[in-house]
């Protein structure tokens, strides 16, 4: 569903720039997706299958719990906690988090478009989008073409 294996340790990858695009947006989503969950299964007992939480959570009032399992679950964040959280069963069980997932969808699509260059530069359009994001720090400067400042 998500960007696969991401290696922090290279910060201009475009595994790292969808790493935190990303995990910018499971933080800033947090209040909206304990929202969504309005009881515990599948959702939690799928995360402690998983070994992501521990088997003696409490487990009410339901939203609370879940905001702070997605607290403890930003500290180690990766691909695997989205799959968990959006999998099959838990977009049938809790519809609201199908809205959700689709803006996780959404955003790494749009940043697929925005990455893909001519010769690897960057457009100006691209690195103004990605500096609103907070992203810009993973675009290079590059030079514009002449054509009003977009790479053919």
């Amino acid at each position: 569903m998500f960007p696969g294996d991401q290696n922090p340790e290279d910060p201009n990858s475009e595994e790292q720039f969808f790493y935190d695009l990303i995990f910018r947006l499971f933080k800033e989503n947090k209040v909206e997706i304990a929202s969504a969950i309005t009881k515990p299964f599948p959702l939690l007992m799928g995360l402690r299958d998983r070994g992501f939480i521990p088997e003696q959570i409490n487990l009410v009032p339901v939203e609370r719990v879940v905001y702070d399992v997605l607290s403890e679950l930003e500290k180690t964040f990766d691909k695997s906690v989205l799959d968990a959280l959006f999998s099959k069963v838990n977009l049938r069980a809790y519809p609201d988090l199908l809205e959700i997932c689709r803006s996780f969808q959404n955003v790494q699509s749009c940043a697929k478009l925005l990455l893909q260059t001519k010769n690897g530069e960057v457009t100006r359009e691209a690195q103004h989008i990605l500096v609103q994001w907070g992203m810009g720090q993973h675009v290079k400067a590059t030079k514009c073409e002449r054509n009003g400042g977009t790479a053919e």
